[in-house]
């Protein structure tokens, strides 16, 4: 059978078929009606189609997710100058996302809800076991040999015919995991912003604006699909498919609102330069939610109102020029970050059937995250060039996202709150360089501490159920000491050329990126030391230097092709970027080896790669070398 992701270009030859598979592609229309007019209309669209890698199903990748993605944004931009100091900006755009995942094919062919249901004949010929399993379960009373054969229909998912022989049922009838997870993501979203700026006097540049948008949300998805639901515990009931499968179904349509709306002004002195701002921020969760007050009920779920969510942020920077080189700085902002819509929405319509399964409910009443950051520099230029800049900043988070455990002891369920709080601190250096000579370069050093209570809900006040509560605060996942980011670019432009092998080199350009951070924080696993502190160990650090090579070439008046060389990981350098649980992630030849049984954890893991089959997991590692070639027109 023909892997399900290749595809033909233009008959020509097959693409696709690779672990990783996308295509990317995007338009730009612009109309210039009048020397004080312009507009234009962007579109960007990409598909891409991933086998995901487990480690654990080396041998056998068919039994991994697939996943495949399509998304599109179409921009309509209207720029209309009103003076020589003032112009305002309007833009309406529409994005469309839509995300699927099967939990494994079989033979090739991806076992979706539409193929399963519609009655497609001959699911022998899909599993080879179906035979065995009609003289394993033939004489079962209440079940027809022929539903064995896989007749596909629909009565095999019926209450009916799962009740008999529930190990049948659903995922695992089809050849999936019985935890696997099958989901359907649809997002669609529809903004509308305007910007204006205008100097109104020699002494105040004022520019406002708004931003109203509105989401479209279809949430599909079965969790642990080999168990059975009886239907009546889902309430409100859902229009999914394989209706009696999964412990865990999410299947909503919401509509969440935001409108947000700021203005700022920049005053300028004789010695002075002060920029003041004020945003407002209001979120709405839509009127389909409803906060969940039990773990499940029989009976209709009772109602609460949510209330919209509103914020107000100033911001105030203030800028001393000491010099006509020389410049001293301080800034204050608050800022606020709207939940993410799965921790408002997440299995709202999920309920546990079995006594182990603990539940974690999104919140639509959550408050947003907020920052109140401060920062104070100094820049100073030394020549027309090149330019140094030091800041020293303090960012204090409040209202992070925690859990809380909720219900009976016989069947308790958590919900998100907000409880948690952080904070980050430190300084960075930033040497500048504009271009000249055919060289521009930015240079950035970061030195910081981060600390939180909890760098994600599951680790919070409360901890996870089965854990004592974090009391104090602890290096965050993101706590990196020290970060060094360097661009380089190396540019003869058109005009400049230089003369190399008789001919004249000019339209071409090299840029070096490189990135350096330190270890970030890990925990080392409990069965390995049960007194180890979260996050008190460090993995190694991080180091990759791309390339990139560009060719502009003028082919007609307004023509040009660009052909460039992309270099990624030029050294193929083996970054540790995570540790696997290895508990969790048993590979095959494990078992082989005898390791299985107890399963053997590792602390530190192996950045060399040379070790057995759990040293050797892949997914513990950063990207190798890669190299991409590119090709454009420019018109």
């Amino acid at each position: 059978v023909d892997h399900p992701f290749v595809s033909s270009f233009l008959g020509l030859f097959d693409w696709g078929g690779r672990f990783s598979n996308a295509l990317n592609y995007s338009a730009v229309l612009n109309y210039v009606p009048g020397a004080n007019y312009r507009a234009s209309v962007t579109f960007v669209g990409s598909k891409s189609w991933v086998d995901d890698y487990r480690h654990t199903f080396k041998f056998q990748p068919d039994h991994t997710y697939q996943f495949e993605n399509t998304s599109s944004s179409t921009v309509f931009s209207w720029t209309h100058t009103l003076s020589p100091s003032t112009f305002y900006e309007a833009k309406f755009a529409y994005t469309r996302k839509n995300r699927l995942q099967y939990p494994g094919m079989r033979n090739g062919i991806r076992l979706t809800p539409e193929f399963m249901n519609n009655r497609i004949q001959g699911l022998e010929a899909i599993d080879d076991n179906l035979q065995a399993q009609e003289e394993r379960f033939g004489d079962v009373p209440g079940i027809d040999p022929v539903d064995l054969r896989g007749d596909g229909d629909d009565e095999f998912f019926d209450d009916e015919f799962t009740a008999v022989i529930p190990g049948l049922a659903g995922f695992w009838r089809t050849g999936w995991n019985g935890s696997g997870t099958w989901s359907r993501h649809l997002t669609e979203v529809f903004t509308m912003k305007a910007d204006v700026l205008s100097q109104v006097t020699r002494s105040h540049l004022v520019k406002g604006g708004f931003e109203f948008r509105v989401n479209r949300l279809n949430q599909q998805q079965i969790d642990n699909g080999g168990n059975k639901v009886p239907s009546r515990l889902i309430n409100p009931p859902d229009n999914g498919p394989f209706i009696t499968s999964g412990a865990l179904r999410d299947f909503y349509d919401r509509e969440p609102g935001n409108f947000s709306a700021y203005i700022q002004d920049k005053i300028e002195f004789e010695s002075l330069i002060v920029n003041v701002g004020l945003r407002f921020d209001n979120f709405s969760p839509g009127s389909e939610v409803f906060e969940i007050n039990e773990a499940f009920q029989t009976e209709v779920t009772e109602k609460e109102v949510i209330n919209d969510k509103r914020y107000l942020s100033p911001r105030l920077g203030i800028s001393h020029p000491i010099t006509d080189r020389s410049t001293l700085y301080f800034f204050y902002g608050r800022f606020v970050q709207i939940p993410t819509l799965s921790q408002l929405y997440r299995r709202q319509n999920r309920f546990r059937i079995f006594q182990n399964q603990l539940n974690t409910y999104g919140n639509p009443d959550l408050e947003a995250e907020e920052t109140i950051s401060y920062e104070v520099g100094f820049d100073h230029q030394f020549t027309d060039d090149l330019k140094i800049g030091v800041t020293g900043f303090f960012k204090d988070k409040r209202n992070q996202i925690s859990t809380e455990t909720f219900g009976p002891d016989a069947a308790p369920f958590q919900k998100l709150i907000n409880r948690d709080f952080g904070s980050d601190r430190g300084f960075e250096i930033e040497l500048i360089k504009r271009y000249s000579n055919f060289v521009a370069a930015n240079i950035n050093y970061t030195l910081q501490w981060a600390n939180t209570r909890a760098s994600t809900f599951p680790e919070g006040v409360l901890g996870s159920p089965n854990s004592d509560p974090n009391i104090k605060e602890v290096p965050a996942d993101w706590d990196q000491r020290h970060s060094i980011n360097a661009n380089i670019n190396f540019e003869i432009p058109a005009g400049q050329g230089v003369q190399f092998l008789g001919t004249t080199l000019d339209r071409v350009s090299l840029t070096t990126f490189i990135r350096y951070g330190s270890g970030l924080p890990f925990t080392i696993d409990e069965d390995a030391d049960p007194l180890a502190i979260e996050n008190s160990e460090r993995l190694p650090y991080f180091l990759t230097l791309d390339l990139r090579f560009r060719k502009d070439f003028r082919i007609a008046r307004n023509l040009f092709a660009s052909f460039y060389v992309d270099v990624q990981n030029l050294f193929n350098r083996r970054n540790l970027i995570d540790l696997v649980n290895d508990e969790f992630h048993q590979c095959i030849e494990c078992f082989i080896n005898g390791r299985g049984n107890p399963p053997v954890h590792f602390d530190h893991g192996n950045p060399r790669g040379d070790g057995d089959a759990l040293d050797l997991n892949p997914e513990q590692f950063g990207p190798p070398r890669q190299i991409l070639l590119g090709f454009g027109l420019r018109f």
